[in-house]
C-alpha cells in the first residue's frame, strides 16, 4: 500500500481525485498496472503545479519571441493569482538572458513585450522598486518606450487602484513628449471616476475635448498624422460611464450631458450601462424606456443585455416570494414585454433564463414553457440548454429519472440534434450516481461510438458505480480502456479537466 501511494504520488488522478486511489485498491490493480496509468498522465503534470520561468524552461536557450510569449503566459497568471515571489523569480531568471542581447534582438518587438508585461504586473502588485527597476534596464538596454508602455503603466496603477500614481504616470507621459492616444485617455477616465476622482474626471474630459478641439482648428492635416489628440468617441464615453455608474444617477446624467455636446452615439455597451444603472437604483420604468430606445436606435440586445435584466428579476426577490404558476407568467410576460418593445431574447438569454427558474426557483414547469416559447419562435435548443434541464433533474432527491429519459427522447426525436461532450458527461455521472449502470454504459458506448472523450469525473463516477455493484469485471476493463485508449474510450482521454 505505501508504494502504491508512491507511485501515485502527485499524478493527475490523485491530484483532482484523491478518492481515486482507494477505488483503484478496490478494483485490485497490480502495482504495475497502476504504474502504466501514472506513466500514462505524467508528462501533464506540469500543467497543473506553480512554478516560475526559471525551473520551467531555460531561458537563455529561447529565442526572443518564445521568451515574450511565456513571459506573457506566465507573469499574467502570476498577476491574477497574486503571486508575487514567483514574479520576482521569473523577473530574476529572464533579466539574465536580458542581458545577452544580441544587436538583432535590441531591435526586437518581443523585447517591448516582455518589459511591458513586468512594468504591468509590478505597477499592479504595487512593486515601485521592482517596477523603476525594469524600467531603468529596458533604458539601459536601448528600448525606447512608446505609448504604448505608458499605458501599460497607467494600466498597472489602475488594477493596483492607485489612483495618484497613475495620475503621476500621466504627467511623466507628456513631459516626455509623448502625445496620450485614445486608449490612454480611456485607461485614466475610467480609473478617475472608478476611484471617487469625479471632479478630476469631468476635467479629464474637457482636456481632451480641449485637445482634440485645439488640434482640428490648426487644420486638417493634424488628423492625419499618427500622434494627433484623438476625439472623444463612444469608447471614451463607455470607459467614463462604466467608472462612474457605482455613483448614482446625478454624476450618468452629467455625463450624458457631456456626450451629447460632442454629438456622441450610443452603442449596445452605452446603452447596457444605462439600463444597469437604472435597475440597480429601482428605476424600472426608467429602464424600459432605455431598451424602447435602444430597439428605436436598431441596435439589438446581445448577451451581456440579458444577463443584466434576468439578474435584476431574479435577485431582488421578487420570484421566490411567489408560487410556482405565478413564476411561470411572470417570466412569461418578461418574454412577451420585450417582444412588444421590439427585443427578442437570443439564444444565450433563453439559455440563462432556463438556468435561473431551474436553479433559483426549481420552477421545472416554467422551463418547459420558456423553452416551447423558444422552440416556437424558431430557435432550436443547444446543448448546453439540455445539459442544464437534464443536469437539474438528476440534483433532485431522488433523481427525477423519467424526466431525463423523457428529455434524451425529445432530444432523440430532432433529426438535427446535436450533443457535446459535457452533457455525455453529465449524462454519465447522473446516471452513475444513480446507479442505473446499464443506461450509464449505454450512454459510455454512445461516446465511444461517437469519438468523443469523457471526463476524468465521468469515468471516476462510471468506476465507482460498477465498483458499489461489484462488478469488478467491467470496472477492470474500463481501467484497461483508460490505459490504452481502447474499448468505450478508445478516443482517449483530455490532457486538461475542462468540466
Amino acid at each position: 500500500m505505501l508504494e502504491m501511494d508512491k507511485i501515485l504520488q502527485s499524478s493527475r488522478l490523485d491530484l483532482y481525485f484523491p478518492s481515486f486511489k482507494a477505488t483503484l485498491v478496490k478494483t485490485g490493480l497490480n502495482e504495475r498496472t497502476i504504474q502504466n496509468i501514472s506513466n500514462i498522465l505524467k508528462h501533464h503534470q506540469s500543467d497543473h503545479k506553480e512554478s516560475h520561468l526559471a525551473t520551467r524552461v531555460q531561458t537563455a536557450e529561447l529565442s526572443l519571441e518564445d521568451l515574450a510569449s511565456r513571459v506573457t503566459t506566465s507573469v499574467a497568471r502570476y498577476l491574477e493569482r497574486q503571486n508575487l515571489d514567483l514574479v520576482e523569480a521569473s523577473w530574476d531568471a529572464v533579466r539574465t538572458r536580458l542581458d545577452c542581447l544580441s544587436e538583432d534582438e535590441r531591435k526586437s518587438p518581443s523585447l517591448h513585450r516582455i518589459y511591458e508585461e513586468f512594468l504591468l504586473t509590478f505597477r499592479a502588485l504595487r512593486r515601485a522598486d521592482y517596477t523603476l527597476e525594469v524600467w531603468n534596464h529596458m533604458i539601459t538596454r536601448g528600448c525606447r518606450p512608446t505609448v504604448r508602455t505608458w499605458n501599460v503603466m497607467l494600466k498597472g496603477c489602475h488594477v493596483g487602484k492607485e489612483v495618484d500614481a497613475m495620475e503621476d504616470v500621466w504627467r511623466r507621459m507628456i513631459k516626455a513628449g509623448i502625445q496620450p492616444n485614445a486608449h490612454s485617455w480611456g485607461i485614466r477616465i475610467h480609473g478617475l471616476f472608478q476611484f471617487h476622482k469625479l471632479s478630476e474626471g469631468y476635467r479629464a474630459l474637457a482636456e481632451m475635448t480641449e485637445a482634440a478641439k485645439y488640434a482640428s482648428l490648426r487644420g486638417a492635416k493634424i488628423e492625419e498624422q499618427d500622434d494627433a489628440p484623438p476625439k472623444p468617441d463612444v469608447v471614451i464615453l463607455n470607459s467614463a460611464l462604466s467608472g462612474v455608474a457605482r455613483h448614482g444617477a446625478a454624476p450618468v446624467r452629467k455625463l450624458l450631458g457631456w456626450a451629447s455636446g460632442q454629438q456622441i452615439k450610443f452603442d449596445i455597451i452605452t446603452y447596457n450601462i444605462l439600463i444597469n444603472v437604472a435597475l440597480h437604483t429601482g428605476q424600472k420604468e426608467d429602464a424600459r424606456r432605455i431598451m424602447q430606445k435602444m430597439a428605436a436606435d436598431g441596435i439589438n440586445p446581445d448577451s451581456a443585455t440579458f444577463t443584466i435584466l434576468l439578474h435584476s428579476m431574479f435577485n431582488d426577490g421578487f420570484l421566490s416570494d411567489l408560487d410556482l404558476p405565478e413564476q411561470e407568467k411572470h417570466a412569461m410576460d418578461f418574454i412577451h414585454s420585450l417582444e412588444k418593445d421590439g427585443l427578442n431574447l437570443d439564444v444565450r438569454g433563453y439559455a440563462l433564463l432556463l438556468d435561473r427558474l431551474l436553479k433559483k426557483c426549481q420552477n421545472v414547469q416554467a422551463s418547459r414553457k420558456v423553452l416551447d416559447h423558444m422552440i416556437k419562435r424558431g430557435i432550436e435548443p443547444t446543448a448546453h440548454m439540455y445539459t442544464i434541464l437534464m443536469t437539474h433533474f438528476f440534483s433532485l432527491d431522488p433523481p427525477d429519472i423519467d424526466s431525463v429519459e423523457s428529455l434524451w427522447e425529445r432530444i432523440r426525436s430532432n433529426t438535427n440534434y446535436v450533443v457535446d461532450v459535457i452533457f455525455y458527461d453529465r449524462m454519465l455521472e447522473g446516471f452513475a450516481r444513480a446507479d442505473k449502470v446499464s443506461k450509464m454504459m449505454y450512454f459510455l458506448q454512445r461516446m465511444g461510438q461517437e469519438g468523443k472523450r469523457p471526463g476524468w469525473m465521468a469515468l471516476v463516477e462510471v468506476l465507482q458505480s460498477l465498483l458499489r455493484q461489484g462488478d469488478s469485471v467491467r470496472a477492470r476493463e474500463l481501467i484497461k480502456d483508460v490505459e490504452l485508449s481502447a474499448g468505450n474510450v478508445k478516443a482517449g482521454v483530455p490532457v486538461e479537466q475542462t468540466n
